[in-house]
C-alpha cells in the first residue's frame, strides 16, 4: 500500500512538473500586432466634445483590425503565394500592413467609420480623396491584376465603417496595395531581401505605396522614417507572449 502510494504520488508530481513545463503557445503575427496597437498611443479628442468610444472599445476596434490584417495577408497568400515569392514571411508583412495602417490614420475612430467628428480632423485625407484607416485613393482601383486590385471603382465608398465587414474590406484593400507593391518590385527588391536589408525594401514599398514609379526606386523622407518604425513594430511584436 505504501509503495502504491509512494507511486501514484510520483506520477502526481511528474504530471504536474509536465504541465509547468509545457511550453506556451505561440502568439500569431494578429495578436502581436493587436497588442502593439494597444500600446501604440491614442489620438487627442478635445475633452469638451466627448470621445466616440470607450478605451476599451477602443482596444477592441483596434485588436479586430489587426487580426483582420493577419487574416487578409493568410488568405491572399493563399491565392498567390506572394510570400515565398517576393521573400517574405507572413509576420514581417503583417508589420508592414499594420505599421502603415496606424501611420496613415493613427487608427482614428473617424478614418476608421468615415464620420466627422467635433475637433478632430477630416476622415477623409488628401482633400477628401483618402479613405479608410489606409487612406486609399480611387486610383487604387488601376491595378492591372485582378487578384492584387484592391477594389472596384465602385467599392470605393464601401471601405469605411467601424462594424467587422467594413473593417475587413479596408483591411483586404490596404493589404492587396502593399502586396501589390511587393509583388511588381519583386526583381529590383530581391538582392536586399536576400542580403537582409529589409528596412531598405519596406521603404519603397511605402514610397511606392504612394507614387508608384517605373523601376521601383520611389524613396522619400517619409517611407525612409516609416520603414524606421516597421523596423521598432517588428521589435515590439517580438516581445509579446502568450497570454
Amino acid at each position: 500500500m505504501v509503495t502504491y502510494m509512494r507511486t501514484v504520488w510520483a506520477a502526481g508530481i511528474l504530471s504536474l512538473g509536465a504541465l509547468c513545463l509545457a511550453p506556451a503557445s505561440t502568439p500569431t503575427p494578429g495578436q502581436q500586432a493587436a497588442a502593439v496597437y494597444r500600446k501604440m498611443p491614442v489620438p487627442w479628442f478635445d475633452p469638451l466634445q466627448g470621445t466616440p468610444e470607450t478605451e476599451d472599445e477602443r482596444n477592441q476596434r483596434v485588436s479586430q483590425v489587426a487580426k483582420a490584417i493577419d487574416e487578409e495577408i493568410v488568405a491572399l497568400n493563399r491565392d498567390t503565394r506572394f510570400l515565398p515569392k517576393t521573400g517574405w514571411r507572413r509576420r514581417e508583412f503583417v508589420a508592414i500592413a499594420a505599421n502603415l495602417a496606424y501611420e496613415e490614420s493613427s487608427l482614428a475612430w473617424e478614418a476608421h467609420a468615415g464620420e466627422p467628428w467635433p475637433g478632430r480632423p477630416a476622415p477623409k485625407g488628401d482633400h477628401g480623396r483618402a479613405t479608410c484607416l489606409f487612406q486609399l485613393q480611387r486610383s487604387a482601383a488601376s491595378v492591372p491584376d485582378p487578384k492584387f486590385r484592391p477594389f472596384e471603382l465602385s467599392e470605393h465608398k464601401a471601405l469605411t465603417g467601424v462594424d467587422e465587414d467594413a473593417t475587413q474590406r479596408c483591411v483586404r484593400a490596404g493589404v492587396k496595395a502593399l502586396a501589390w507593391q511587393a509583388w511588381r518590385c519583386r526583381r529590383q527588391l530581391k538582392q536586399h531581401i536576400e542580403t537582409g536589408d529589409k528596412q531598405y525594401a519596406v521603404a519603397v514599398i511605402y514610397g511606392e505605396y504612394h507614387m508608384p514609379s517605373q523601376f521601383c526606386i520611389h524613396l522619400t523622407s517619409q517611407s525612409i522614417k516609416r520603414a524606421f518604425d516597421w523596423r521598432q513594430f517588428m521589435d515590439r511584436m517580438s516581445l509579446v507572449r502568450a497570454e
